[in-house]
């Protein structure tokens, strides 16, 4: 049993480390519309982090700003799926003793200590989880000269922005917020739908530092040494270009 433990145990430290390292990119989405009663209406949807329309009528702008998938949230994720994988290691390698233990003591402390790190392991799990959700912030500007009302058309509420003073609000991810924004007077109605969320994908990396990922793009999926290009991504704006081979030896020299 012990042996058996022990090959277990070196053919899933070899499949780990053997593993490419992973990193995790935000992928943002968001779609702004302003409606002028069917007089004018503005729109924009992309995957930038920053988004801002501005009403045509000069009464105010809608932004939206995705939080940053910062290094140290990248680190709290690294962090939790990596003991997640542990403590479901260790689970299975318990389990594994519980079976084929004769002891009825020595079963019972695996299937114990098992049930324990497989807690662990959902625990670190659902940790990571909370850690890869952004958060997303609405953000009304009064740009007139004049009061500027807002009203929330989902939950019924009413705000008033002074003149050249901005609104901030908080939205789920995703969510879609719906508003009438017009005057003090609730004249020059105009109404706004906004939709966002983003998403966290798993990339397998070859260059990583505080600035910039590089992940390779494979011409064909069977073959993993045949590298078509490179994509990279800048941290900053998270947004990415895509390079030659060559571009790539002459990026890495850059960085160096």
């Amino acid at each position: 049993m012990k042996r058996l433990s022990i090959i277990i145990l070196l053919a899933v430290i070899s499949a780990i480390t053997a593993q490419a390292k992973k990193t995790y990119v935000p992928r943002y989405a968001t779609f702004i519309s302003i409606a002028n009663l069917g007089k004018d209406t503005a729109t924009v949807s992309n995957l930038r982090m920053e988004n801002t329309v501005e009403a045509s009528s000069g009464l105010f702008a809608v932004s939206v700003y995705h939080d940053d998938m910062t290094l140290e949230k990248l680190k709290t994720i690294r962090r939790n799926k990596r003991a997640a994988g542990w403590f479901g290691f260790s689970a299975s390698l318990y389990a594994i003793s519980a079976v084929m233990s004769d002891n009825f003591t020595d079963r019972f402390a695996n299937l114990v200590n098992a049930d324990f790190a497989a807690t662990l392991s959902a625990i670190h799990s659902a940790n990571a989880e909370v850690a890869s959700v952004l958060g997303i912030a609405i953000e009304i500007d009064n740009t007139s000269g004049s009061e500027v009302m807002v009203n929330d058309m989902e939950r019924g509420l009413t705000w008033y922005i002074l003149p050249h003073q901005s609104l901030t609000l908080r939205m789920l991810n995703p969510d879609v917020a719906q508003f009438r924004i017009s005057d003090g007077q609730g004249m020059q109605p105009h109404y706004v739908t906004i939709g966002a969320g983003s998403e966290m994908k798993s990339m397998n990396v070859v260059y990583e530092d505080e600035y910039y990922v590089a992940v390779p793009v494979y011409g064909d999926g069977e073959n993993r040494e045949s590298v078509e290009f490179y994509n990279i991504i800048d941290r900053r704006t998270w947004e990415q270009r895509s390079v030659s081979p060559k571009e790539y030896i002459e990026f890495k020299k850059q960085r160096k």
